[in-house]
């Protein structure tokens, strides 16, 4: 493994290392998301759909109001990523990258970003109605939250709820896909060889 590659493991290791150090939430918090994120992806496959706050409520578990309720705690764990916006072009990329060098620039995470935008596209397109208003007020029209929450009838706590769960369905949507890319990809080569 050559220095650059294992260095950039290592402190970025280091880096997530030391912010858990310094995470304010409470454990329980994050064992309250790892659970929601757990239970959203086997109860997405069995029903073949996005589930709703309803049917992941009943799975956890909970009262709606509760799991409403906790979605909204658990908006306080947001904090940042180490991912950020590179030059004026309107790409991001992991931090790390942009300290070892311009290897994003390279036909390979090219490719690799044009397939995360086309992944990224059909799982929004799964999503629910409410789901994808609310990401393109927030992230494509850069409305607040209180304009998104008076544009679609409901509180501003709401809005922060449907954005919060909206994100997690695309992460844990996007890491099943990725995974299934990856398993296709590895027969293709097994087929081949």
């Amino acid at each position: 493994m050559q220095f650059r590659s294992c260095a950039k493991f290592r402190i970025r290791g280091a880096i997530l290392d030391r912010l858990r150090e310094m995470d304010w939430g409470p454990r329980a918090w994050r064992r309250q998301s790892r659970r929601i994120g757990e239970t959203y992806s086997p109860l997405s496959t069995a029903l073949g759909r996005t589930p709703s706050e309803p049917e992941m409520a009943q799975e956890l578990g909970l009262e709606l109001y509760e799991f409403q309720l906790l979605l909204g705690e658990l908006k306080g764990l947001e904090v940042g990523s180490l991912t950020v916006d590179l030059e004026n072009d309107g790409r991001s990329g992991d931090l790390c990258e942009r300290l070892s060098g311009a290897e994003e620039d390279t036909p390979y995470y090219a490719c690799l970003g044009s397939e995360m935008k086309d992944l990224l596209r059909r799982i929004i397109a799964e999503l629910p109605e409410e789901d994808r208003q609310t990401l393109a007020l927030y992230y494509f029209e850069e409305r607040t939250l209180q304009e998104i929450g008076r544009a679609l009838g409901i509180s501003e706590s709401r809005v922060w709820q449907i954005h919060s769960m909206a994100v997690n369905r695309l992460c844990v949507r996007l890491q099943e896909l990725m995974n299934s890319h990856r398993v296709e990809a590895k027969h293709a080569v097994l087929t081949v060889s």
